[in-house]
C-alpha cells in the first residue's frame, strides 16, 4: 500500500547503520569478502551485495532459514568455530549481537583470527554490562536476557579478551 516505501526504509534501517559502519574500516566493493556471524536471515548481507557488489557469507545454527535472496549466500550451519572456512580469506567479519549468545567466544575469535586476511578487521557489537542502559535498569537491564545471553561484557573484559585472542582493539 501507500506505506510500503515507509515500513522498508524503517525496516532496512539498521542495515544501512552497519553499512556506514563498517565502511569506515574496509572498502566496500566487488573484491571484498565479508563473513557475518550471526547472520539469522541475511538481510545485512544482501545489502552489501546489492549495494557494493561484495561476496557475502554467512554464519548461523538455525536451519531452514528462508529469507528472499537468501539462496545468494554461501552459507555455514552450526557453531561458528567448527566450521571449515579456509584461512586468510575474509576481508571483513561481522557479529552483530552474536559474542553474547556464544558458547565460547574465545574459541570463535581464535577462528576470527585464522580466517580473516591479515589486514581484515572485525567488527562486533555487544550489549555492554558497563552501559549507561545498565546503570538506568539495574537488574531489570534488558540486556541480561537469561538464559539466551551466556557472557556479558564490560569494556574492560571485552578489551582483555580481545587482546588475549591477538586482536587490536582500533575503536570501541
Amino acid at each position: 500500500g501507500i506505506l510500503t516505501p515507509l515500513y522498508e526504509w524503517a525496516m532496512t534501517k539498521h542495515d544501512r547503520d552497519k553499512e556506514k559502519l563498517v565502511g569506515e574500516y574496509v572498502p566496500l566493493n566487488s573484491e571484498t569478502e565479508v563473513l557475518d556471524v550471526g547472520c539469522a536471515v541475511g538481510t545485512f548481507l544482501l545489502h552489501l551485495k546489492e549495494k557494493h557488489a561484495c561476496k557475502i557469507s554467512g554464519v548461523d545454527f538455525k536451519e531452514n532459514l528462508e529469507y528472499p535472496g537468501f539462496d545468494q549466500i554461501e552459507f555455514y550451519l552450526g557453531l561458528f568455530y567448527d566450521q571449515n572456512i579456509k584461512e586468510n580469506r575474509f576481508d571483513l567479519i561481522t557479529m552483530w549481537h552474536f559474542l553474547e549468545h556464544d558458547y565460547d567466544p574465545n574459541k570463535s575469535l581464535q577462528m576470527a583470527g585464522k580466517i580473516l586476511k591479515k589486514e581484515g578487521k572485525l567488527i562486533i557489537e555487544v550489549p555492554r554490562f558497563d552501559s549507561f542502559t545498565y546503570k538506568l535498569f539495574g537488574r531489570k537491564w534488558p540486556g541480561v536476557q537469561a538464559p539466551q545471553h551466556t557472557a556479558l561484557y564490560s569494556n574492560k573484559t571485552f578489551n582483555q579478551m580481545h587482546e588475549k585472542n591477538g586482536f587490536n582493539v582500533v575503536k570501541y
